[in-house]
């Protein structure tokens, strides 16, 4: 038994996310090095010069077990950096920031991101970019709802 008829709306929205993500890891992220997740780890830092794991855990909505496993592969490979508060070599007590590896991947990343976007409103066309716009621009607006 399905819980959720093929044509839910929800349903279709929740399987594209996951379908956009997959997509989007498996074709230019993994490439270079990142996920969907390290990317929006990178941004953050990128526009603040330092946030703690907890604020990331937050802003992500990911579990503290999946964002120290995010963290330390990223550390590891040299695209962020932890800076310990206090002399305290706890994890739990730093604060996160992006090193100029980090600001490369992330500038590299950016550059494809907007390359595949050309290609897709090449395929779409003008009218058909437009339409994905205006349909986009509904869900965010329907997800702010519901967050607020």
């Amino acid at each position: 038994m399905e819980i959720l008829k093929p044509e839910c709306i929800f349903k279709n929205i929740v399987m594209t996310a996951a379908r956009l993500e997959a997509f989007a890891n498996k074709h230019f992220l993994e490439v270079l090095g990142l996920t969907l997740t390290s990317l929006k780890i990178l941004d953050i830092l990128s526009r603040e010069r330092s946030v703690t794991p907890t604020r990331l855990m937050k802003e992500l909505a990911c579990t503290k077990s999946n964002i120290t496993q995010r963290l330390n592969l990223m550390e590891k490979n040299g695209l962020v950096q932890r800076i310990s508060l206090n002399h305290v070599r706890d994890k739990r007590k730093v604060l996160l920031g992006i090193t100029v590896l980090g600001t490369q991947k992330l500038v590299e990343a950016v550059s494809v991101i907007r390359e595949k976007g050309i290609e897709f409103e090449n395929i779409l066309g003008t009218s058909g970019t437009s339409e994905c716009h205006l349909y986009l621009n509904k869900i965010n607006d329907l997800l702010d709802h519901y967050e607020n």
